[in-house]
């Protein structure tokens, strides 16, 4: 029987100053192989200049040779709370041949170069395999 383990996204300043989204890691890694399904809630406040983030979640076999990160739903550009569109994401496509996942943000600007930040914290529920 799968279980659900909640994860604490504690309050994080997020930055940007491009269009490519970068990944801001806000949570150690943890056992991929346990990972089947997720969902976030979360919350962005003190958002400046042309800011866009979404939650994410990145792999990898060994610490120091992450894979690209994923986001986990749409970028939002205005303060405010976040909740899961429907239920639990299936991700075991991604994380159940990799050793290693962990939770955090991605951020990019919409248009421009500018510096770009806000707040965010949040909770991952995790459905375990």
């Amino acid at each position: 029987m799968s279980s659900i383990r909640k994860y604490p996204l504690p309050w994080t300043t997020v930055f940007t100053a491009s269009t490519t989204a970068a990944f801001l890691p806000a949570t150690a890694w943890m056992q991929a192989s346990e990972v089947d399904k997720l969902r976030v809630t979360w919350e962005l406040r003190g958002r400046t200049g042309n800011l866009e983030v979404t939650a994410g979640y990145q792999t990898a076999d060994v610490e120091n040779n992450p894979d690209s990160a994923t986001a986990i739903g749409s970028y939002v550009s205005s303060d405010g709370m976040t909740y899961p569109s429907s239920g639990f994401t299936s991700v075991s496509a991604n994380t159940e041949g990799k050793q290693l996942v962990r939770f955090g943000w991605m951020c990019k600007n919409s248009t421009g170069t500018d510096d770009s930040l806000g707040r965010v914290a949040g909770v991952v529920e995790v459905v375990e395999c």
